[in-house]
């Protein structure tokens, strides 16, 4: 059996602080073990398999008591080495909502929470550095735009990266208790090898349909107010069925398990809204 449960990927497992609206911290309190891991909003699979390959966190994954789920993101999503969202929002005009997120986070990030801070000189500094990320993510916003719409941008190289990337994770499956993956997009190609196993949303196949599912208008863009792109009612339902699957699920199992989230699933639709402060 496993001690602890690590959760990878994107902004569909980002949100993990409020046990009573993120579905990976409910999932790990489910299962009555630890959370590990991390979820990069907007970002290449590199981010993921550069947490894995840091010393630390080497040397937390790879035991036997060590259960390991992957949100598999677009594989069209660029590599950073400051771990930012470069991917093909850009060619929307919502992408600036995703720059200053990720600026807010940066800053949070170096000063903590800073929205009553009473020092004039603080504030000062932390427009400063504020504007100098502006500016610089702006450049990249341009760069990254002119990137995409070039020869450069290769589709299949990117496409054949994530599978290398999956076949990666499934040679060291064996290593762990277990490796779960979990579509994000429906172009997500997971293969099973060794130790791995599947989680099929049969009809909606991935998260991004189901996320969709729940919107008036399913073609959202940019930062979400729906913690990890769920109603937060939903966001306990999946980490319910997904509890259940793995408690259930044979130590030796590897394969393919189908994951029905009807009746119980809300998919009374609803506006989105583009705002995460309104959550």
């Amino acid at each position: 059996m496993f001690n602890n449960v690590i959760i990878l990927g994107d902004s569909f497992c980002e949100y993990r602080e409020n046990l009573n609206t993120d579905w990976p911290l409910i999932l790990a309190n489910k299962l009555n073990v630890p959370l590990y891991g991390k979820g990069y909003g907007g970002q290449s699979f590199w981010s993921c398999r550069n947490w894995i390959n840091d010393t630390e966190n080497h040397k937390l994954i790879f035991n036997k008591q060590s259960l390991l789920i992957v949100c598999h993101t677009e594989y069209s999503r660029l590599p950073s080495k400051e771990n930012v969202p470069l991917n093909r929002g850009v060619l929307q005009t919502k992408y600036q909502d995703d720059i200053k997120s990720d600026i807010e986070i940066k800053i949070k990030d170096m000063f903590g929470n800073f929205t009553n801070c009473t020092d004039e000189l603080l504030k000062l500094k932390i427009d400063v550095i504020s504007n100098h990320l502006l500016l610089k993510s702006q450049k990249t916003k341009e760069l990254l735009k002119e990137f995409y719409l070039s020869d450069l941008y290769v589709e299949e190289f990117y496409d054949w990266a994530q599978q290398s990337w999956i076949k990666e994770l499934n040679s060291i499956s064996s290593e762990l208790y277990k490796i779960i993956h979990i579509q994000g997009f429906d172009t997500n190609k997971i293969s099973l090898e060794n130790n791995s196993v599947l989680i099929d949303f049969e009809e909606f196949k991935s998260l991004r349909r189901l996320s969709s599912e729940e919107l008036i208008d399913p073609d959202y863009s940019g930062v979400d107010s729906r913690h990890n792109h769920f109603k937060d009612f939903n966001n306990v339902i999946l980490a319910e069925k997904l509890a259940k699957i793995i408690q259930e699920m044979p130590e030796d199992f590897t394969g393919k398990i189908s994951l029905n989230v009807r009746p119980e699933w809300n998919f009374e639709k609803t506006e989105f809204i583009n705002d995460r402060d309104q959550t």
